[in-house]
């Protein structure tokens, strides 16, 4: 029910199972996840937090809770999370690549890089490594580098939509007409998944503004608003309540 866009309902009845079944670890890692679609983050947090009580090495709940915690600015705990998860599970790539996400929006470039180092170590053209080192990069100043570095990819996939969209904040990056048009594409494909082509429209907006072709930066833009508004699907009462439970993190213990 939660996949399909129901986590209302899915919270109304993981609530009614955890009430007969109060001990059921996975009842509360999954009552956590509806929450977290239903953006009852804090929630969402208590019910992950007592999955893991009762079952210590579930590292989905493990992961969830890091990523919930990434999304508040908590950084410190959250990588103690993932760190776990990525002890518990060697070699998986989408633990790692959440650590990496982890590194670099705590402000640890050199940590998130070598992370996407191992990643690339067992998939070579795996996309979004190479975004999360071409951002690590960028933050660095290192534009020239971050071209060098996305033209390993770029040679054998030269589509590549993460990493097309990220080169977007490097101005000195010439794309190709070619580029521009699977990217264009891509934005207008429904089949795609919703918050890529959300991230394409915003990368499109600003190649066209370094390009000072403003009016079509602008509809760019509101494309991929418009595009992530729909997926998110919140109302103005939530986003103000998304805002406050954000907010908390500074003021008091979340």
């Amino acid at each position: 029910l939660t996949e399909q866009g129901q986590a209302d309902e899915a919270i109304r009845i993981y609530e009614a199972l955890i009430r007969e079944m109060p001990e059921a670890p996975r009842l509360h890692f999954s009552l956590g996840f509806a929450l977290a679609r239903a953006r009852r983050t804090k929630e969402a947090k208590a019910h992950y937090e007592t999955a893991l009580r009762l079952a210590p090495d579930d590292n989905d709940a493990r992961n969830n809770l890091g990523n919930l915690l990434v999304s508040f600015g908590r950084f410190e705990p959250a990588l103690e999370h993932l760190e776990a998860v990525c002890s518990n599970l060697p070699g998986d790539v989408h633990a790692l690549h959440h650590l990496a996400f982890a590194n670099e929006n705590a402000g640890h470039g050199a940590r998130a890089h070598g992370i996407c180092e191992d990643i690339l170590a067992i998939e070579p053209d795996n996309g979004d490594a190479y975004t999360i080192i071409i951002s690590t990069l960028h933050n660095d100043g290192r534009f020239a580098e971050g071209r060098r570095f996305a033209g390993r990819l770029l040679e054998k996939v030269p589509f590549s939509l993460p990493v097309l969209s990220v080169l977007s904040h490097d101005k000195g990056f010439e794309y190709s007409d070619g580029q521009i048009e699977r990217m264009k594409a891509a934005a207008g494909d429904s089949k795609i998944e919703e918050d890529i082509r959300a991230r394409t429209c915003f990368a499109l907006g600003r190649i066209h503004n370094h390009r000072n072709d403003y009016a079509s930066a602008f509809a760019f833009f509101r494309q991929g608003n418009a595009i992530r508004d729909r997926a998110i699907g919140w109302t103005a009462e939530e986003e103000q309540s998304l805002f406050e439970d954000h907010f908390k993190v500074f003021t008091e213990d979340f």
